[in-house]
């Protein structure tokens, strides 16, 4: 009973630490960039291209 218990004990400690949000680095110019608009994230779009401000990405492939 008591090797079940520390068992169960353990593996809800690590179901919990797994399931924690990772700690990104992030350089220091990203903290000082321009945010910019999205358009074109509704729906699934076969091909599908997205403008961000002046920009525009290649084919989104979402297989």
């Amino acid at each position: 009973m008591k090797n079940t218990l520390k068992f169960l004990s353990l593996s809800t400690l690590i179901l919990f630490t797994a399931c924690s949000t990772p700690q990104m680095a992030i350089d220091q110019q990203l903290h000082t960039s321009t945010a910019m608009p999205v358009k074109g994230r509704q729906g699934w779009m076969v091909n599908q291209h997205l403008p961000f401000g002046e920009f525009t990405s290649g084919k989104v492939n979402r297989g």
